[in-house]
């Protein structure tokens, strides 16, 4: 494993914040990140008569028949929340599972400064910013373990990533507070690192997962009172707020089902509707889960106690989330390949961290992946 100066180590965050601002590479990620998703953001405006609820993607009134994926997506009820924070539980499917997920449309409300006009505009502006962020926190954590901040751009132009942009979704924001949460973490700053975990499981619950990857190397790596803290104070809130929704919504029987786990490791996978279906999501998510997920299991017990054994605890959790997703999440490929963001920026970390000759491997497999959005009906 790479050499890294302790978290806490005054002189190593100072050495590594000079490195970062000393590197030309790392002003221009953000530039580069921010004008490639404009461009792609522009590209779908200029073939959408410059509407930006087709972001949203509602469902269009000539939906080929037996299409049942892609068309007609989430982002719809984070416009719903919105524009209508507290009456929209009849656009919603299931609306104490919307309501879960409500930093993201609270953010958007509240930017809006009260005109319902702008919340479609205001989504979109929102996820491109907090990709930006995503990218630089990422690029801050690779530099940091000796790799390029370059290799950020990877998660941003995957598949799963631009599917998220593209529909309103709820990835780019939880996956920039997740990173950034880390990067806090690495320096010790506790509280900090404490509250954007707590909000990205506010904005999706799967960032959660992030929590305990740092929780678990803290508490085997002797650290296990900053542990206890940072875990309670990252999943309290989480869990407040999970209780007050369910006490003024109650919970659906669907509900239950798309929150419950599986016991059989991919099970669903023979719910995917055709060969196609199976074959991207084995190509991009599964068949990686299970490479770099072993691959980091060896590490950690070769290294329980370094450092940086957080990074192999995210890749093993973010594989073993994979590996045991509701069944009802099965039935939509798309859903499934923005379940494996959190392993796309696991195995970044890991990769620069314990296996820096897997990077390139990283890159080729993931970097050009956003390219099949422009052959998914309607998307682009």
């Amino acid at each position: 494993m790479r050499e890294l100066n302790e978290p806490g180590d005054t002189g190593g965050q100072a050495s590594h914040r000079t490195t970062f601002l000393a590197s030309p590479a790392t002003l221009w990620v953000p530039l580069v990140c921010g004008l490639v998703l404009a461009v792609f953001a522009l590209r779908v405006l200029s073939t959408h008569n410059w509407d930006p609820l087709s972001f949203v993607l509602r469902t269009p009134p000539d939906l080929p028949a037996g299409q049942t994926w892609g068309i007609g997506y989430d982002g719809r009820f984070a416009y719903a929340i919105a524009a209508n924070p507290w009456g929209s539980t009849a656009e919603l499917d299931q609306p104490e599972l919307r309501y879960q997920r409500i930093l993201y449309p609270l953010v958007v409300k509240v930017l809006c400064l009260g005109n319902a006009a702008l919340v479609p505009w205001m989504l979109l502006a929102v996820n491109l910013a907090a990709s930006i962020a995503a990218a630089v926190a990422l690029g801050h954590l690779l530099v940091r373990r000796g790799a390029s901040p370059w290799l950020a751009l990877v998660l941003i132009l995957s598949l799963g990533f631009l599917l998220a942009l593209r529909m309103d979704l709820l990835e780019p924001m939880a996956l920039a507070l997740s990173l950034w949460a880390w990067h806090a973490l690495e320096n010790r700053r506790l509280a900090l690192g404490a509250t954007l975990l707590a909000l990205g499981a506010l904005t999706k619950e799967i960032t959660i997962v992030f929590t305990l990857s740092w929780v678990l190397a803290a508490w085997f790596g002797g650290r296990r009172r900053a542990a206890f803290g940072v875990l309670v104070a990252a999943v309290l809130p989480y869990a407040a707020w999970l209780l007050a929704v369910r006490a003024w919504l109650g919970s659906s029987a669907e509900t239950l089902a798309k929150t419950q786990l599986g016991w059989l490791p991919f099970a669903g996978l023979r719910d995917l509707a055709d060969p196609v279906s199976r074959g991207v999501v084995l190509i991009w998510v599964i068949g990686p889960a299970i490479l770099f997920g072993y691959l980091a299991a060896c590490d950690l017990v070769r290294g329980l106690r370094e450092p940086l054994s957080a990074d192999a605890w995210l890749v093993i959790g973010s594989a073993a989330l994979i590996s045991v997703l509701p069944q009802p999440s099965w039935v939509d490929p798309l859903a499934i390949i923005r379940f494996g963001l959190g392993l796309v920026a696991a195995v970044l970390l890991w990769s620069a961290s314990y296996r820096p000759r897997l990077l390139p491997l990283a890159a080729g497999l993931w970097a050009w992946s956003g390219l099949l959005l422009f052959v998914i009906p309607r998307m682009v």
